[in-house]
């Protein structure tokens, strides 16, 4: 399903255009699904929750769709739309996963839990 790629560069663009903040970003992103779903130990970071972050560059500029696509779908409706604002690293249980869009070979952990 296209979208899932662009969420996060999107809500970034809109920080950076003053509709929202990044406290919200957090909430909408993080905390607010792993309550609604919950999921211990994620969606804060507070001791006790997992480590599990995202380093974003709120001045990084790049076109949607510039470099392909990571997802199957291989398409965005937002293609071609210039945003400000993108992630440069993923954290998960305190490892790197993804850093500057290259994913780390060794990618896995710990299952959630409810």
């Amino acid at each position: 399903m296209p979208g899932v790629e662009t969420l996060l560069p999107l809500l970034l663009d809109a920080v950076n255009h003053g509709e929202f903040s990044l406290e919200e970003i957090a909430k909408i992103t993080a905390e607010n699904p792993a309550s609604i779903l919950g999921i211990k130990n994620k969606g804060k970071i507070e001791e006790g929750f997992d480590a599990d972050l995202v380093v974003v560059d709120m001045e990084k500029e790049n076109t949607v769709g510039a470099h392909g696509y990571k997802s199957k779908c291989g398409w965005s409706p937002f293609e071609g739309k210039k945003l400000e604002g993108w992630p440069v690293a993923t954290i998960v249980n305190g490892n790197v996963v993804c850093e500057n869009g290259v994913f780390n070979e060794k990618i896995g952990g710990k299952e959630v839990s409810f």
